[in-house]
């Protein structure tokens, strides 16, 4: 006896309903403070005899950690966050009470990033959403490791534009 099966879906495809696949919280390099602190953790580039370490994290570390953690504290409460989902890419403030900006994924043709001074101790940058004419759409300061973040909403671009055409596709047939 054999039973009926029902076939899962496809993780984040949907042709009905918006699922959220990434969030992403801006890293204190997001702020003029926090890439000052990077500055200061990379400005001595010498790696210290004990562990390896660059002797400006021995140096820095101890008097900015207690600044750092109350601006990354400071960020979750005020900030922004950043959320891809299968069908568009938003900015929300941290409390994801309002939405600030709303792009759906078939308007993006690339994303860029710039990694401004400071930045580059937290791994982070600010990533530049482009259209089609290479005009800015959004900028999301402070994106954390913004290579992993870029491939992401471009492979979730690129699974929502595929899905809406086969789903024309299927329309047009049943016609």
């Amino acid at each position: 006896m054999s039973v009926a099966v029902k076939p899962q879906p496809v993780a984040g495809v949907s042709p009905t309903d918006k699922t959220t696949m990434l969030v992403v919280f801006p890293s204190i390099a997001a702020t003029p403070l926090g890439r000052l602190i990077g500055r200061l953790m990379d400005s001595i580039p010498v790696p210290c005899p004990v562990r390896r370490v660059k002797l400006s994290f021995w140096i820095f570390g101890p008097l900015m950690a207690l600044p750092a953690m109350l601006l990354y504290f400071w960020l979750k409460i005020t900030g922004k966050r950043y959320v891809l989902t299968n069908r568009t890419l938003e900015v929300w403030n941290a409390s994801g009470r309002r939405l600030i900006v709303d792009v759906p994924l078939e308007r993006i043709a690339e994303l860029t990033w710039e990694q401004l001074p400071g930045q580059e101790y937290y791994r982070a940058a600010n990533v530049i959403v482009l259209d089609a004419s290479e005009e800015p759409l959004v900028e999301l300061e402070g994106v954390p490791t913004p290579w992993t973040f870029r491939e992401a909403v471009l492979k979730a671009r690129d699974a929502h534009v595929k899905t809406q055409q086969a789903l024309d596709a299927i329309r047009q047939r049943q016609r």
